[in-house]
């Protein structure tokens, strides 16, 4: 059963969907039985309830027959070498997590808001109306204005400009389409609705383009994450397209690159359009300062620097979607943060190499046999702790080392946790390192292990604080990676914060 990966794998060019229903995804659920039975639990508080057990196993079905679907016929993820056992584990997180979320009566979704009430800094969501978009402000705000404007027959030059350009602003929002255009001048959003014969004009107050069109570039209305209360099956969305994306790089939409998410297919031409740009400039920028480590670096620094770039550009393999909002858009979707599991692979790619000679100065060698040598300044040595595992899965990290910080000797608590060497079931002395989800430096995520467990975690571990050693040379590296990559997306320099 556990080769089950590697035989849809190898018959992949033979495969049908009907081989979906025939084998594979009963063997699926078969290989996942006890991680569904965790889940079950997860989601529902119970695995033992006959109808729970088979009311998560039914859309576990559902679910593990869509990835595999879209895996192996319609994305195609194989031909990329992409690991299928990952993928369609993180399918069942997602319901997992999903069905928590809704035993709980609330769920979150994407709805538009009126790009005109933000840009006077308020926040309105909107709804449909006859294939167009309605802010009730805009439409309250505009009558108003213009019965204010035609009553009180303002004189002074700048109120009536003031008055005329307020108006414009909510009239060209009160009703206006989903899909709109980059302004050339402001960067800001003008629906297509404002395009008449003669052209359009940009509708915000301290900006004047207009013009035809044709050439402008395509922006997708922004959105706003909204929520939602005691959900029935009878309780109306008040949206046709309740997921209409917003601009790639707006912090309000989220999980825009799931196999699961319903967009607007316009909307999602457009990010798939901006993600394609931002992965290819990721990659050349690793590439361009790989380049440089090589013809400007020492030989005894060489090999750790060419290992951190190394890290990032497997992960970039791994988890372009991650990597590429992680470095570009500088924020974090994923249960696992990124930099750790960067760092993990950093880990991996130096114990691969030992033992490896460093070159300390002109005619001075030393051979790095292990990840504790303090001339690799990687660990500061080994730890082990007791634990209970928690109703999340979750082992919090129980170091009793502290790291003090060498110049201001302040205390930043417990020394985090490097690489985990082996997690151990206490009363049994079973070793748990295969039920180890992922792992950060201040935690360690467990599955299909019942809350409550006590463990012996043994690890290396390192200072709790960026500024020696390897964590603070990958932070270096992370930082001339994001600022390069933000000045040849944007033509500026970042202002580092």
């Amino acid at each position: 059963m556990s080769n089950i990966f590697n035989k849809i794998i190898s018959s992949v060019d033979n495969l049908t969907e009907n081989d979906l229903d025939l084998w594979i995804v009963p063997e699926l659920l078969e290989f996942y039985k006890e991680k569904i039975s965790y889940l079950t639990y997860k989601s529902y508080g119970s695995s033992s309830n006959p109808v729970s057990s088979a009311a998560f196993k039914e859309q576990a079905k559902n679910s593990l027959r869509s990835a595999c679907f879209s895996f192996l016929f319609k994305l195609e993820h194989w031909k990329t070498k992409r690991d299928l056992n990952p993928y369609l584990s993180a399918t069942l997180n997602r319901l997992g997590n999903k069905l928590f979320y809704d035993a709980e009566s609330v769920k979150k979704i994407n709805i538009p808001i009126c790009p005109g009430c933000k840009y006077l800094g308020n926040k309105e969501y909107l709804f449909n109306e006859n294939d167009l978009l309605r802010c009730s402000v805009c439409t309250n705000e505009a009558d108003r204005l213009i019965k204010d404007f035609k009553y009180q027959g303002f004189k002074d030059f700048k109120t009536t400009i003031l008055f005329e350009s307020r108006i414009k602003i909510h009239k060209s929002f009160s009703l206006h389409s989903l899909n709109g255009f980059r302004c050339p001048e402001c960067d800001g959003f003008i629906p297509k609705s404002l395009e008449s014969q003669f052209g359009i004009s940009c509708p915000y107050s301290e900006c004047s383009f207009s013009g035809k069109t044709e050439g402008l570039q395509k922006k997708i209305h922004p959105v706003g994450f909204g929520q939602r209360n005691d959900l029935s099956l009878q309780t109306p969305t008040g949206l046709k397209n309740n997921s209409s994306g917003s601009a790639i790089n707006s912090n309000d939409i989220q999980d825009y690159f799931s196999d699961d998410t319903t967009i607007n297919p316009d909307v999602m031409m457009e990010i798939k359009e901006n993600y394609e740009n931002e992965l290819s400039v990721l990659k050349q920028v690793l590439d361009d300062q790989i380049s440089q480590v090589k013809r400007t670096n020492a030989v005894g620094t060489m090999f750790q620097k060419l290992s951190m770039y190394e890290a990032y550009k497997n992960m970039l393999d791994q988890c372009p979607e991650d990597m590429v909002s992680y470095l570009v858009h500088r924020r974090q979707n994923t249960e696992c943060p990124v930099q750790s599991r960067i760092f993990q692979e950093y880990v991996r790619i130096i114990e691969e190499s030992l033992p490896y000679d460093i070159q300390i100065n002109k005619d001075e060698k030393y051979t790095i046999c292990s990840l504790t040598d303090p001339n690799l300044q990687l660990f500061l040595g080994k730890s082990e702790f007791n634990a209970l595992v928690g109703p999340d899965g979750v082992i919090p990290n129980l170091t009793k080392e502290t790291y003090v910080g060498s110049v201001s000797f302040k205390n930043y608590g417990s020394c985090f946790i490097g690489q985990v060497i082996d997690v151990v079931r206490k009363n049994t002395g079973e070793s748990l390192k295969n039920n180890i989800k992922n792992y950060t430096f201040v935690q360690i995520q467990m599955e299909d292990i019942l809350p409550g467990t006590e463990v012996t975690v043994t690890h290396f571990r390192i200072n709790s604080h960026y500024e020696v050693g390897a964590t603070v040379n990958i932070q270096r590296v992370r930082k001339r990676i994001v600022d390069s990559v933000y000045f040849r997306l944007n033509g500026e320099h970042r202002i580092s914060g």
